[in-house]
């Protein structure tokens, strides 16, 4: 129980660590002049599905596009309340464990934290999160108390030449290299030192061919080939769908880097050849989207991906739809639904989104919004007539409490060349 425990406040403080990434927490950095080389990926195993690694502390340039960037949000207040409210997280994410994040933590914290999955025996899945260091000793002390602190035990082991404790629940801690490896099981940490010696995850193929075209400077990037996981269930018959479907659905290796401009936070993405292109819905919403998504042929691409999958694959949008909508997904959404387009405006921190669907068969997009109109009424939702322009549509209006704030604006469903549902 313990050790579930202390897992799960790990997994916090990595969350905490992906919050730093949004743009806050480079507040009060230290300035380092060089630029950063991702060391903790000589430390992941050349067999892991997934690995991420932020930068606490990213490139010079990268810290002058954030500064930046953090005139575009004044709610964040001034560097001095941003820092005292980071700290607030990561002192909450740290009390189970018996830490304070500037006391226990910062002093040692290095200008990375990285995490790992790879697959183990029966398709489960185990791994470990790398923090970088600048006081190994410091750092191992911290990682120590916490474990004593949520009631674990330690057995001192060693491998290779490096010195690690297992934990009662089978987890393990020790320092590799200026890294404080924190795995799920002693085999994890084990994998770690073999990296760090011989071949890793920086020398893999399908890592290299994933991230050969994205942007090195960085504050992020995240990898995943779920390949070797499909297989694994296989063998062990634990896939409910057919493998060979899911594979080619799956597609090759993905890899995500995160880098700042002065006026954006970037996604620059390599996806899996199965992955539907940009749609050319695209240049039909507003200019004034900071954020866009789109696809092309959304009801064929539905129809090629439930072919590859089996039948089940569908069964949870089919059921979501009937007790939500009243709609059947094939016979009343996939007979018109054309490209495929989302976008958000507005305020970054209070955004209005939409949803666009462009209709190939506007008397069945319509037919199937008058169903959602009637079904919306029928679980006492009040709607009103909304018309604009060619467009005609309802509102519906949600319900208000006066202690959180404002009414909330009506959602609006407009149908006619294009189905839209969007924020009024």
């Amino acid at each position: 129980m313990a050790g579930g425990f202390l897992k799960r406040r790990l997994l916090a403080i990595v969350l905490t660590c992906a919050v730093v990434l949004g743009g806050l927490a480079f507040v009060g950095y230290r300035i380092y002049l060089n630029e950063v080389d991702d060391a903790a990926i000589e430390l992941v195993p050349s067999d892991a599905i997934f690995y991420a690694n932020v930068y606490l502390n990213p490139s010079t340039r990268q810290k002058k596009a954030l500064r930046d960037l953090l005139r575009h949000f004044p709610d964040a207040g001034t560097p001095e309340e941003t820092r005292a409210t980071l700290d607030e997280l990561f002192d909450n994410a740290l009390a189970g464990l018996g830490l304070e994040f500037a006391r226990d933590v910062e002093p040692w914290l290095g200008r990375q934290v990285g995490a790992f999955a790879r697959v183990r025996h029966g398709g489960s899945i185990s791994g470990a999160i790398l923090f970088g260091t600048t006081d190994t000793d410091a750092a191992l002390r911290a990682a120590r108390s916490a474990a004593e602190e949520s009631g674990e035990g330690l057995d001192s082991r060693s491998y290779s030449g490096v010195d690690y404790d297992v934990l009662e629940s089978g987890g393990a801690i020790g320092i590799v290299d200026d890294f404080l490896v924190v795995a799920a099981e002693e085999a994890d940490l084990r994998a770690s030192v073999d990296a760090a010696s011989s071949t890793s995850l920086a020398e893999s193929e399908t890592f290299l061919e994933a991230t050969e075209s994205l942007p090195e400077d960085r504050v992020a990037l995240f990898y995943a080939n779920v390949r070797p996981f499909i297989g694994a269930l296989e063998q062990n018959d634990r896939l409910p769908v057919n493998a060979d479907g899911l594979a080619a659905f799956v597609g090759s290796p993905a890899a995500v880097a995160v880098y700042l401009r002065p006026d954006a936070i970037v996604l620059d993405a390599t996806l899996p050849e199965s992955f539907p292109e940009p749609g050319s819905i695209l240049g039909d919403l507003p200019e004034v989207a900071w954020a866009v998504f789109g696809i092309d042929d959304v009801a064929g691409l539905a129809e090629e991906q439930f072919d590859l999958l089996g039948p089940f694959a569908s069964a949870g949008i089919d059921i979501a739809l009937q007790d939500s909508l009243g709609l059947d997904l094939q016979d009343d959404v996939l007979t018109w639904a054309g490209d495929l387009g989302l976008y958000a405006t507005g305020d970054v921190l209070r955004p209005e989104a939409a949803l666009v669907i462009e209709s190939t068969d506007e008397a069945a997009s319509a037919a199937a919004m008058r169903d959602v109109q009637r079904a919306l009424i029928g679980r006492g939702i009040r709607l009103r007539p909304f018309r604009r322009g060619p467009y005609e549509g309802f509102e519906a209006i949600r319900e208000h409490d006066p202690e959180t704030g404002p009414a909330p604006a009506p959602v609006v469903v407009l149908y006619g060349e294009k189905v839209v549902l969007a924020d009024s």
